[in-house]
């Protein structure tokens, strides 16, 4: 009786039954195998021969189911794609970020000051600050910052930052609400953005709900003395108890350690230098200021922030008021105009 061989291939998970497969045993490849089913005509039927044959030839298999089977390994290659979680991404670039910025940010001194030197060494000659109006053509930054980078930069004290990172750092003083606070705050929360506030004790003591939402939302918040005097006509112990008392303070009932300092007015001498970092601050000063502070006669706020973005610069310290409400208005068109400018706003790290 002559074979009729037919071929039945199955990958893992095709259907049984077709071809004959199911009909003679043959079964379908496991783990990338092929398997090749070879059947023949039961021997018991009528012996009509497949069309393929020749009619009454006659093999050695006649009698018998003829069956061969071939596996074929084929090689499987697995890639594992591992998904990262996003939220671990965000805090890998945050990091990242983090520590780029605080790279481009001054940092140190080349004077150490140490709490119980002797202050009276120190000049109590006042120097008053400011800017300047004179703008460097390359750069957009003030010229009038150099005379104080040369004569106090070597002390812990910030006129300016550099350039590098093209950051800007928002910058409020708070010495007491006047009711625009909160719309700040909004406004930098609505923009993902972060200031420094730089606080007295009375206001502190007064809003406290403003000040713990300052710090739960990511901002710093600075030391601006108890009593906003003019640090340089105090004595040693005066100046000290106005930075101590509340640094103190805000330590006790906020559990939050202040490390930036602004002087009132600006005005300071050598010996207030010394002393404010000899206590572990920073001095925040400023290159760029408006005229903010009068509640009275606030300025125009287009005209405000029309200036405040002709004047950008890398490395920008902006001081604004909390009292003012041209400042609280504008603020939001402001970020997104340094931005669109291609300047970023930054955090104010502790860098020392």
């Amino acid at each position: 009786m002559a074979a009729v061989l037919s071929a039945a291939i199955c990958f893992s998970g095709c259907a049984g039954g077709s071809n004959g497969a199911s009909e003679n045993g043959s079964s379908a490849i496991n783990s990338g195998s092929i398997t090749t089913a070879v059947e023949s005509n039961n021997p018991g039927d009528n012996g009509n021969s497949d069309a393929d044959s020749p009619a009454g030839a006659t093999t050695a298999t006649d009698a018998a189911w003829a069956t061969t089977t071939t596996e074929a390994t084929t090689e499987v290659t697995t890639t594992t794609t591992t998904t990262e979680d996003p939220a671990a991404i965000a805090e890998r670039e945050a990091l990242a970020e983090a520590e780029y910025q605080k790279s481009c940010m001054n940092s140190g001194s080349s004077v150490t000051i140490a709490a119980d030197s002797d202050f009276s060494e120190f000049s109590t000659k006042e120097v008053p600050f400011g800017p300047g109006s004179n703008r460097s053509e390359e750069t957009n930054r003030p010229t009038g910052i150099n005379w104080y980078v040369t004569n106090y930069g070597n002390y812990a004290a910030d006129f300016i930052q550099p350039m590098e990172g093209n950051y800007i750092y928002l910058t409020f003083d708070e010495g007491y609400e006047n009711g625009n606070t909160p719309a700040i705050l909004d406004a930098l929360k609505e923009k993902d953005a972060k200031a420094a506030f730089f606080v007295t004790l009375p206001f502190v003591k007064e809003n406290p709900d403003l000040v713990q939402r300052m710090i739960d939302e990511g901002h710093v918040v600075g030391n601006h003395t108890v009593t906003h005097p003019l640090m340089n006509t105090c004595d040693v112990d005066k100046q000290h108890r106005e930075i101590q008392q509340l640094h103190d303070y805000v330590l006790e009932n906020f559990g939050y350690e202040m490390y930036l300092f602004r002087f009132p007015q600006g005005q300071f001498s050598e010996q207030s230098l010394a002393i404010v970092q000899s206590l572990g601050y920073r001095a925040v000063f400023w290159s760029f200021a408006h005229n903010d502070w009068d509640v009275n006669n606030q300025p125009d706020v287009k005209e405000s922030l029309d200036n405040a973005l002709l004047k950008a610069h890398a490395g920008a310290i902006y001081l604004l008021h909390g009292i003012s409400t041209t400042d609280a208005k504008m603020l939001p068109d402001l970020i997104d105009g340094l931005r669109d400018a291609g300047y970023k706003i930054g955090y104010y790290y502790k860098v020392d």
